[in-house]
């Protein structure tokens, strides 16, 4: 019973940083406020996003951060109001290097926006679970 109602909290928890980062027009603060969310909460959002939108964001065919309908990629999903048309042209990488977004969660934005620029969305379920396997798998401490 415990463990159904830990599902369904992280489920809800999923939810509401998803639609905070889909809102973010009325929430100017959210970006900066993703730094404060856990990997594992990052994640699944994103996961949920993409898998929910079941197709790729682009404009003119394309990859964009912003689809001309209304798909976002997983760093477009993020940016809200912070989105600037000029950031078409710059990877994830080059806008946290660059200072426009946060570093925080570099690594996890940047292999979701591999799967969505590199991978057919009929495949970004198990692209999505090798990923969740690798990314969140226990860490082991190699001796000398």
């Amino acid at each position: 019973m415990a463990a159904k109602k830990q599902k369904a909290e992280k489920a809800k928890n999923t939810k509401d940083v998803e639609e905070s980062f889909q809102e973010a027009p009325k929430r100017p603060a959210v970006l900066w406020l993703f730094e404060t969310y856990s990997e594992r909460v990052i994640f699944d959002a994103i996961k949920r996003h993409l898998l929910r939108q079941g197709k790729p964001s682009t404009r003119q065919g394309i990859y964009a951060y912003r689809g001309d309908d209304g798909c976002r990629c997983p760093g477009g999903l993020v940016l809200g109001e912070h989105y600037q048309e000029d950031f078409e042209d710059k990877t994830w990488l080059q806008l946290v290097t660059n200072g426009f977004v946060p570093a925080a969660h570099k690594s996890l934005i940047c292999r979701f926006q591999k799967i969505h620029d590199k991978t057919e969305p009929a495949l970004w379920s198990s692209k999505i679970e090798e990923f969740e396997r690798e990314f969140f798998a226990p860490k082991t401490i190699q001796e000398d």
